[in-house]
């Protein structure tokens, strides 16, 4: 880069701009903590990529809604925000999200089991800082009607703004419905 002033143009000042180290942006989703509930080690897509190997398992009855704890991970150098959603569910299925409530070291909060919810259900995570992390709930509910099924959920975060990406499988299975 050389630059020249208006006023001197014998003078002149140049620079060179050397690039040593490009750091690509990215965006993880996991299952909240990165643990594994069934393995007790790292999850699956702690790595930034989904493997499609299932990281949670939540045991529900038809109807019955079960939580699943997500985290949302911003590597990149500016703020960004992720649409979330879900593909791959039976007809009659659904998923709503939510952010986590947690408590002051950063974990979830839970009440009889469940993951606890704040306010109403969202589609995007809002802007996440750079560097940061925001926790949120996925709520999966099987149709009432669902015959016994062991069904994968493939959840996503995609950014509108840069399109970064990321996915990760749990697993809901869904038991026999029983009557007396």
């Amino acid at each position: 880069l050389t630059l020249t002033p208006v006023s001197n143009p014998s003078a002149t000042d140049t620079i060179k701009l050397i690039i040593t180290d490009v750091v690509k942006a990215t965006v993880d989703l996991t299952n909240g903590d990165n643990t594994d509930t069934t393995t007790g080690g790292p999850t699956a897509g702690s790595s930034g990529q989904d493997t499609g190997i299932p990281v949670n398992t939540e045991n529900t009855a038809p109807g019955t809604a079960v939580t699943f704890p997500l985290s949302v991970t911003n590597n990149s150098a500016t703020p960004d925000n992720f649409n979330l959603s879900s593909t791959g569910l039976p007809n009659g299925w659904t998923v709503q999200y939510y952010v986590a409530k947690t408590n002051p070291d950063g974990t979830f909060v839970t009440e009889n089991g469940k993951l606890v919810t704040t306010g109403a259900p969202i589609t995007n995570t809002g802007n996440i800082p750079k560097g940061s992390t925001v926790k949120f709930v996925a709520v999966v509910t099987p149709s009432a009607n669902q015959a016994p099924i062991t069904q994968n959920v493939v959840f996503t975060v995609s950014s509108p703004a840069t399109g970064l990406t990321d996915s990760m499988t749990d697993q809901v299975v869904v038991s026999a419905k029983r009557s007396l």
